[in-house]
């Protein structure tokens, strides 16, 4: 297992062989993490679904503008 810094790992976790928790990765208690997989994020996920969870968030502004600028257009088209 290789563990970087400010890793936590809640009691009676699991975490299996060659497994790599990235920094401030986090093991809920009572969970399992599988061995040969990279994880990171609280509470720990695989590393890809963190990365593109991640890339999601940074999305969210857009999204958010964008939803707020149909939301007007909807109220204009209604108000007719």
């Amino acid at each position: 297992v290789t563990m970087a810094g400010q890793v936590g790992i809640g009691d009676k976790a699991h975490i299996g062989a060659q497994a790599i928790l990235g920094g401030q990765a986090g093991v809920l208690p009572s969970r399992k993490v599988e061995g040969k997989q990279a994880y990171w994020g609280t509470p720990a996920r695989g590393h890809r679904d963190y990365l593109r969870k991640l890339g999601h968030l940074d999305r969210l502004p857009d999204a958010l503008a964008e939803i707020k600028a149909l939301k007007k257009r909807l109220e204009e088209l209604e108000s007719r």
